[in-house]
């Protein structure tokens, strides 16, 4: 028991605040209600004591192995460069940028990761192994017309000429 507050008043206002963290009920509780109360109020497993020790760690490992929801982010902003994924603009200082496909890809890859500076191999990851030139160029296209963009959405960094949004965003 806990003072003051029951289990399914916590889990309803963890829920309530969109805490996304995986709940497992230990309860003396055990009727089919008491389970469907605690199932319905938020909890993702529910077990009732006495229990053995191995089903209590076999649970706990079930939760750990579900995939962590997080919820999908529509729009991106680091300074005055906002991105919309969903209706696919970019602006910086409220001026729209026109993107290829290509580029807007790539600010998205260095909007998600910023202040970060970005190799060239962690950018072809991100674009399933190309990113717009051969091996051999300095900067790619994608880079280059992302650089060349007005207003430059990015700035790039030298000695290596890889594009980052720090420090001008940071």
């Amino acid at each position: 028991m806990l003072p003051g507050l029951d289990g399914l008043s916590i889990v309803k206002a963890v829920r309530g605040a969109g805490r996304k963290m995986p709940v497992l009920f230990l309860t003396a509780l055990g009727g089919v209600d008491d389970r469907v109360d605690g199932l319905d109020a938020g909890g993702d497993d529910y077990l009732v004591k006495p229990f053995a020790f191995s089903e209590l760690m076999a649970r706990v490992h079930a939760l750990a192995r579900r995939p962590h929801i997080k919820e999908e982010e529509t729009k991106l902003k680091v300074a005055d460069l906002e991105m919309d994924l969903i209706s696919r603009k970019v602006t910086r200082a409220g001026e729209e940028i026109e993107l290829q496909p290509r580029g807007f890809r790539l600010l998205e890859v260095l909007m998600r990761n910023k202040g970060r500076v970005l190799t060239r191999t962690m950018l072809r990851m991100s674009f399933g192994g190309s990113i717009g030139s051969s091996a051999r160029a300095r900067r790619p296209a994608a880079v280059s017309d992302l650089a060349s963009s007005p207003p430059s959405p990015i700035c790039m960094t030298p000695p290596s000429s890889w594009p980052t949004t720090a420090p001008a965003f940071a």
